[in-house]
């Protein structure tokens, strides 16, 4: 592969340009992504009916375990989220889908109001992280000309997936009860790890910004796959980055 002979920062031409295959890969894991955490909001919704009967619960109990997974999405947005600026975007939305796997599948075992609802909780810290993350994602590898496209099919993803998981929800539930469609969902987020790790390497805004070990042969690889020549050494950051940097 071609080695650049300066460190002049790829990210701008790579925006201007057109939208290659690998692109548009990683903007479709995240529009998957949205589609997960849009059936994982609403899956409460899904099995409500059966979860009641099932723990004989009045109407209003019910509402703990819909304030509970809301709950987890705000601290979720708030406090992992932002761990995406100091581990990576990638690892942080590896994270977020573990959260989302554990949770899940914890859900489908749940014995008690109780415990279905602190796995709520914890549930929706990795729905309020993962879909804060894929935001920056879609819009650090969409080219200028789709970035508002980009930004809108993966916006799409998250009443998509809650559309079609209710659907699916159905036959789940009649066919193997309402704790399959909680095994179901934890099995979507495992599926979707592999994905990550296959079409959505770490972004290069955090690895030229942040410089963590190994920055610059990631980078390249990325470059790589973009069709675009190696680096010899990192591009400086910009101003803002570098401000960002020295207060985390």
């Amino acid at each position: 592969m071609a080695i650049a002979q300066d460190a002049s920062d790829p990210r701008a031409a790579i925006r201007q340009g057109a939208m290659t295959p690998f692109q548009v890969a990683a903007v479709a894991v995240c529009v998957l992504i949205c589609a997960l955490d849009g059936f994982d909001v609403l899956v409460v919704a899904f099995t409500a009916a059966s979860i009641a009967k099932d723990f004989a619960l009045k109407p209003t109990d019910l509402g703990l375990l819909f304030s509970a997974g809301l709950a987890g999405m705000g601290l979720g947005a708030l406090l992992i989220a932002p761990l995406s600026d100091r581990f990576g975007r990638r690892t942080t939305l590896l994270l977020c889908l573990a959260i989302l796997c554990t949770g899940m599948l914890a859900a489908a075992a749940a014995g008690t109001l109780t415990e279905l609802a602190l796995v709520r909780l914890f549930t929706g810290l990795g729905i309020g992280g993962g879909l804060a993350t894929v935001n920056i994602v879609v819009a650090e590898y969409a080219t200028d000309r789709w970035r508002n496209l980009s930004i809108s099919l993966m916006s799409l993803g998250y009443p998509l997936g809650a559309t079609l998981g209710g659907a699916f929800s159905v036959y789940l539930i009649a066919a193997y009860g309402w704790r399959s469609v909680y095994v179901f969902g934890g099995l979507v987020a495992l599926a979707l790890v592999p994905a990550v790790l296959a079409f959505l390497p770490e972004s290069l805004d955090y690895l030229i910004a942040r410089r963590p070990a190994g920055a610059l042969p990631k980078v390249n690889r990325v470059l790589a796959r973009l069709g675009r020549p190696a680096l010899a050494a990192l591009p400086a950051p910009l101003r803002a980055e570098a401000e960002a940097g020295e207060h985390p």
